[in-house]
């Protein structure tokens, strides 16, 4: 009986002193917010969510070792005529590169592995600083209208290079709501900052 009270009461220690450790951990925060700009953590990058329809509470995090993920989801839906909802999305998904990446080479790396997993990629425009839609950063972007076996999706593909970190941008939605949305999406993009 004494012996089995020892055992229980060393159980009850170890699970406290465990249960206390874990609690003291650090989570870390992907981003902070001021006002309506998002810092993402560890990386430069900025950004500002219209006001309207998008919020930084539906965020979900992952990390996978090597990329990290954030997504956000537009707060308002954008309805079919059916009656059906569709919520666009924004992800976020950043990766330390070797030295001296360039944005061209990251960009056409990205874009192959995408079509080596069976996604086809169709480049519709360029987004580029003389036509006013992508700001000062050291990256490429892309309107693009992606095949999967699943069906398509449109938006823009951004691929940023900020000293060894990687960052792709990705805003996309079905091809029957892009138009709905654009003008969100391109909201977004010109305020991206790389500090």
């Amino acid at each position: 009986m004494k012996n089995s009270k020892i055992t229980i009461i060393a159980i009850i220690a170890i699970f406290f002193t465990l249960g206390c450790q874990i609690l003291s951990q650090k989570q870390v925060q992907p981003f902070s917010q001021v006002e309506n700009r998002i810092y993402i953590t560890n990386n430069g990058l900025s950004f500002e969510l219209p006001e309207s329809s998008w919020d930084s509470s539906s965020s979900k995090y992952q990390d996978l070792d090597t990329l990290k993920v954030i997504s956000f989801t537009r707060t308002q839906p954008i309805s079919f005529g059916n009656g059906q909802a569709y919520y666009p999305t924004m992800t976020i998904i950043t990766e330390k590169l070797p030295q001296k990446t360039d944005p061209k080479s990251y960009d056409e790396s990205i874009r192959k592995s995408v079509e080596d997993s069976g996604m086809v990629i169709e480049i519709l425009d360029s987004l580029t600083l003389d036509k006013n839609l992508l700001p000062e950063i050291n990256g490429v972007g892309w309107k693009v209208l992606v095949h999967t076996q699943k069906g398509d999706s449109m938006g823009y593909m951004i691929h940023i290079v900020n000293q060894q970190t990687g960052i792709r941008f990705i805003l996309e939605t079905t091809p029957e709501n892009f138009e709905t949305i654009e003008s969100e999406y391109l909201e977004i993009i010109k305020s991206i900052r790389v500090e």
